[in-house]
């Protein structure tokens, strides 16, 4: 297979139809710069699809197009078309010719440009080209093309990059790349299963918690049921009180009936000096007539005329304001009609658009089927060329067929258009006639709505005067409460910083900062290995916290010596530690342990507290060791009276100093670096701990019931900003129901000339459909015949292959006509929404120029 003949039409710098033959094997193009010869293999690559506008030194399609200088006739170039056409003798394509032919042709339009692919005068799209031409080893990455310096980018390739041409141009490289497409598929498909499994859990996750909602609706209904119940025990017990509050005013009526006996005479008698008094002013009167009659009425007349004038600006005054109320009602409503029908604009051009575009596609597709059309008949041409008279009588039939069903379709279109006009009349006479009925009882019904507005009003400002006192009740309440929280709070501050102190003490003591010997030793007690161990002296006395200095100074290093049953034991504990290498630790075995100290009274001189081991709390059985540890030690105030006791006893002060017997004294500054008891801070621990617990839980309650105050008052604060709003729109109500008598007289009169308007509209519809009615009944008499005479044809042409091409052929145009058809059912919804537009933008007008003069109005008033 190889390339006959390339022919362009407009392509490039050809500005003319210009064919190019090829021969066989080898053929070499010559000429000078500039000539054209680089756009023979641009033609190429385009005419088949091979590479993009930039291979083509182009930077989009349309720049392909012939420019058009120099032609002399003045027209703008729109179209370019290329046609390769291939010798096919040796079937490397799927065709029976001998020769195929291959054409692209790009259009330019206003909007952008479209391009077609032709395969053998059939349309086509590019893949289904790609195909056709993979076939006979044609592929877009293949190297059937070799431009400008491929040859040298080849030589200078590696190996490995030589052999991936090489598998292009073999057609191995295509089976690879569906390879790589499908593993990338299977990691896809993966993607997707893993992301379902996701899915599927997060939905199992919700339908838990979808199962636990329900538990919750359930109960919250169970107990929806039960504050019914509750409410009605409620309701109960507010009718009896209202029995006996109905009783009690029964009692005061009858109070206020005897009251009002006692009034009446009253009445009477303050009516009587009464006409006593206007007698007197009468006879005053006629004496005052009698001496300036003639000034007095003259005054009197003035005064009535000012009355009137200032009752006339009165009434003017309020009509005119009610007049601009109206105004100001009128222009917000014409605002909102603006902004409806400005979004009503901006989606009916977008519409227009879309039937645009829409209109555009169809066109393109008609096309498509007008070119296989055209290949249809030709071939319908070479079939028979004996029936062509019958063949060309038959398509006569069917085109006026087609014109006279077009025509008739048309018809019933305008038809459905005028009906669906008329039934618009008829639903906006109904909603006018409903709306002047409802205008004509909202008049009637004027004076009963400003009496149940004002009594709403009423009931509002009672509910506003509740809600103040009850109001006023929960703060008095909230101020109470307030004080009580605070100081719990305080307390309970003062606690949390005791507890920290405490625990900080605590954790020092559990801390130790035993030698290694000693956590050794314990480890393995708290894991069983070393039964009859009790522990060490800091962890098994309790102290109080003012003794605790003078008492850890006093046991010393001996803090840490571990308390054990028997010797035994202290053996197995010794040898754990040599065997782990562990370090050394003191044992007090209590069955050997012997602390014979004499414990004599002590003076009762002031500042002598007692003996140490006195003030030690520790189980009983432990006393040797307690007694090994403190042995004699007394305890004193401070080293004053140390001093007066040397020689005596040995002694330990409060601060921490320690003076022997001998006289030996010791004291200064001390570091915590030491061991302490633990056992008594613990218990102080637990303490705090309850009673922080015990205000934590007064803090709590007491700071609901805050809240639920102020949640109150805040609901209290709402509702009475909603009565507040209420009263207000109540009131202006009443403002627009006072001029709505004279508002909606106007309306009902503009109305019935609607009305009027309406009935002559829809007359002259039913008019043009009695016509169009007639036209279509003339024009399915005419469709009837002609559907006769194509049977009679079709009949005559059976024997040949004609029906058949003519059924593609009928198909096809049937096709073509089902496309022209949307395109007139476009046209006639584009007209609409243009018609629609119009009709918006003239109403947007009239709106501007409504508010215009009312503009004018409200600064004439």
């Amino acid at each position: 297979m190889y390339i006959k003949e390339i022919e362009f039409d407009n392509f490039k710098s050809f500005g003319k139809k210009v064919k190019i033959p090829f021969l066989n094997e080898f053929t070499t193009i010559s000429g000078p710069n500039g000539s054209g010869k680089s756009n023979i293999v641009d033609g190429i690559i385009f005419a088949l699809g091979l590479s993009g506008s930039r291979t083509m030194r182009a930077e989009k399609l349309t720049d392909l197009i012939f420019n058009g200088n120099g032609n002399g006739n003045g027209k703008e170039i729109r179209s370019a078309q290329v046609t390769i056409r291939f010798d096919n003798s040796d079937r490397s394509l799927c065709s029976d010719r001998d020769t195929i032919e291959i054409t692209r042709r790009i259009r330019q339009t206003k909007s952008g440009y479209y391009s077609y692919y032709y395969f053998n005068d059939t349309a086509c799209t590019l893949s289904d080209l790609h195909a056709n031409l993979a076939r006979a080893g044609i592929r877009p990455e293949g190297c059937n093309v070799v431009m400008q310096g491929d040859v040298t980018r080849i030589t200078e390739m590696t190996p490995f990059e030589r052999r991936k041409i090489i598998d292009e141009i073999a057609g191995v490289a295509e089976f690879d790349e569906k390879k790589e497409r499908a593993y990338s598929e299977l990691d896809a498909v993966r993607d997707r299963i893993e992301r379902i499994d996701i899915i599927l859990s997060e939905v199992t996750q919700q339908r838990r918690k979808l199962k636990r909602e329900r538990d919750q609706a359930m109960k919250y209904q169970s107990l929806k049921d039960e504050r019914c119940r509750y409410e009605s025990f409620t309701l109960l017990a507010k009718l009896k009180n209202a029995v006996h509050e109905q009783e009690s005013i029964s009692t005061e009526i009858c109070s206020k009936q005897d009251l009002e006996v006692d009034l009446l005479s009253d009445f009477t008698k303050k009516k009587d000096e009464f006409s006593e008094i206007e007698s007197v002013l009468k006879d005053l009167n006629e004496k005052i007539m009698l001496k300036g009659e003639h000034e007095q009425i003259q005054i009197k007349k003035e005064i009535e005329q000012i009355r009137g004038e200032i009752s006339r600006l009165m009434d003017s005054i309020e009509l005119l304001e009610v007049d601009i109320q109206d105004i100001k009602k009128e222009r917000q409503r014409l605002f909102i009609e603006i902004d409806t029908a400005s979004n009503l604009l901006s989606t009916c051009e977008e519409k227009i658009n879309d039937e645009h575009l829409r209109k555009d596609s169809i066109l393109a597709e008609i096309e498509e089927n007008e070119s296989e059309l055209m290949l249809i008949r030709s071939r319908i041409s070479e079939v028979d060329a004996g029936y062509a008279k019958m063949r060309n009588q038959l398509d006569e039939e069917r085109k006026n067929l087609e014109i006279a069903k077009s025509a008739k379709n048309e018809l019933m279109r305008e038809q459905d258009r005028l009906l669906d006009a008329v039934r618009r009349k008829n639903a906006e006479e109904n909603e006018i006639r409903s709306d002047i009925e409802d205008a004509k009882q909202s008049i009637a019904s004027v004076d009963a709505d400003i009496e149940h507005l004002q009594n709403e009003i009423n009931e509002c400002a009672d509910s506003i005067k509740t809600l103040i006192s009850d109001r006023s009740d929960l703060e008095s309440s909230r101020s109470k409460l307030k004080p009580e929280l605070d100081e719990v709070k305080a307390h309970l501050n003062d606690l949390h910083q005791e507890y920290v102190k405490a625990e900080a003490r605590v954790r020092a003591a559990e801390d130790l900062r035993y030698p290694h010997a000693v956590k050794t030793v314990l480890k393995a007690k708290d894991m069983r290995e070393l039964p009859g161990i009790y522990g060490t002296i800091a962890s098994l006395g309790r102290v109080e916290q003012k003794y605790a200095i003078s008492l850890e100074i006093a046991a010393g290093a001996r803090m840490q010596n571990i308390v054990v049953d028997s010797d035994a034991t202290a053996a197995h504990a010794i040898d754990l530690l040599k065997r782990t290498s562990a370090g050394r630790a003191t044992f007090l075995p209590l069955n050997k342990l012997r602390a014979n100290f004499s414990y004599e009274n002590l003076p009762e001189n002031g500042g002598i507290i007692d003996y140490a081991i006195n003030l030690v709390d520790f189980d009983p059985k432990l006393e040797k060791a307690f007694r090994y540890v403190f042995r004699d030690m007394v305890v004193v105030e401070t080293i004053d009276v140390a001093r007066k006791l040397i020689g005596r006893y040995n002694m330990v002060t409060l601060s921490g100093e320690l003076v022997t017997k001998t006289g030996a004294m010791t004291g200064g500054s001390r570091s915590d670096r030491g061991s302490h008891f633990a056992a008594m801070e613990q218990e102080k621990l637990v303490k705090l701990a309850e009673q922080i617990v015990e205000y934590d839980s007064r803090r709590k309650y007491i700071s609901e019931r805050v809240d639920s105050v102020d949640n109150h008052i805040s609901a209290i604060n709402s509702e009475i900003n909603e009565f507040e709003k209420e009263i207000a729109k109540k009131q202006l109500q009443i403002e627009e129901v006072a001029g709505r008598s004279d508002r909606l007289s106007a309306v009902i009169r503009n109305k019935e000339q609607t009305l009027d308007d309406i009935r002559i509209e829809r007359e002259t519809l039913r008019n043009q459909m009695e016509k169009i009615e007639e036209e279509i009944a003339s024009m399915t008499d005419h469709i009837r015949g002609q559907t006769e005479s194509i049977t009679q044809l079709e009949s005559e042409l059976e024997d040949s292959e004609i029906p058949d091409l003519n059924a593609q052929s009928d198909r096809i145009t049937s096709e073509i006509n089902r496309l022209r058809e949307r395109i007139r059912d476009i046209e006639t919804t584009i007209k609409s929404l243009i018609l629609e537009n119009d009709n918006i933008k003239t109403k947007l007008e009239n709106d501007r120029n409504r508010i215009q003069e009312l503009e004018d109005r409200k600064n004439d008033r």
